[in-house]
């Protein structure tokens, strides 16, 4: 082999070699997104019908917030009733409890900024009702509930099925409505409109946000209670316990609410 082709291969061998290390050093590390962190509960706000008589709606005052938060407006009202969609929010469930006995509806809507101070919601048919809206931040605003299926019954322990999160740190959501005005919870905290917050009846290692109840055995009760599922999965079900001797028609169910996608690291230059 003569010394030129030598000579030309240990240049060409130095060529890659330096090239390979200029590559290397220009390739960004590996990154990987971290877990968000799960959507934080902001405040709730309730109001109750007690009477049947016209007219059919329940005004409830909007939780104040910021913008990208997540509204979630419930109705329950007894008997079998048609509650109407309230203009730019979003339905997730309508049904009716076992034997129609009550209705439940619930809704959803990311805030913009353009709320009103509060929100009626309405329905057909003299009856009486009870309502809330719940607000939460840190969500995905692209997709920020996933719903579970319904399940009804008669007891005194309406019962949410298990829903499947798809992303860790959800926040899972059980609601209820039931047949009767008895409250689920007995606390210190019960409002003018025969709401309150604490008190026990909620499913074990969950946090109670409202229990209603619009009075009467011809009223209709309704109540909900979250907490943070950490890794994607089943959540399982949820038992609300309520506070009287009798049975009662009830209809639950469970959402999960997702949480913001972490952003994803930007790489440092080496």
């Amino acid at each position: 082999m003569s010394l030129r082709v030598v000579a030309v291969a240990l240049l060409l061998a130095l060529a890659l070699t330096v090239l390979a290390s200029i590559t290397l050093r220009q390739r960004a590390p590996l990154l990987l997104r971290a877990d968000s962190g799960a959507p934080a509960f902001v405040g709730a706000e309730t109001a109750t019908k007690r009477q049947s008589g016209n007219p059919q709606q329940l005004e409830v005052d909007t939780p104040a917030g910021s913008s990208g938060d997540l509204l979630i407006a419930i109705l329950a009202t007894d008997g079998d009733r048609t509650p109407n969609d309230p203009a730019g929010w979003t339905l997730l469930d309508r049904g009716t409890a076992q034997g129609a006995k009550a209705t439940l509806a619930i809704w959803w809507r990311v805030a913009d900024g353009s709320e009103p101070g509060s929100y009626t919601l309405t329905w057909t048919g003299k009856e009486t009702a009870v309502a809330a809206i719940l607000r939460y931040s840190g969500v995905d605003g692209t997709a920020p509930v996933t719903l579970g299926v319904a399940a009804t019954g008669k007891s005194n322990a309406p019962t949410a099925p298990g829903v499947t999160t798809t992303v860790n740190n959800a926040r899972v959501l059980h609601i209820y409505a039931v047949d009767g005005g008895d409250l689920t919870v007995e606390g210190s905290d019960r409002g003018p409109d025969g709401c309150e917050r604490s008190g026990t009846g909620y499913p074990s290692a969950h946090t109670g946000r409202f229990s209603c109840g619009s009075i009467g055995s011809s009223g209709a009760g309704a109540g909900a209670a979250d907490a943070v599922l950490a890794v994607a999965g089943p959540s399982g079900a949820a038992a609300f316990d309520m506070l009287e001797g009798g049975k009662d028609e009830w209809r639950a169910l469970t959402i999960a609410i997702n949480p913001a996608p972490a952003p994803v690291p930007t790489p440092t230059a080496t």
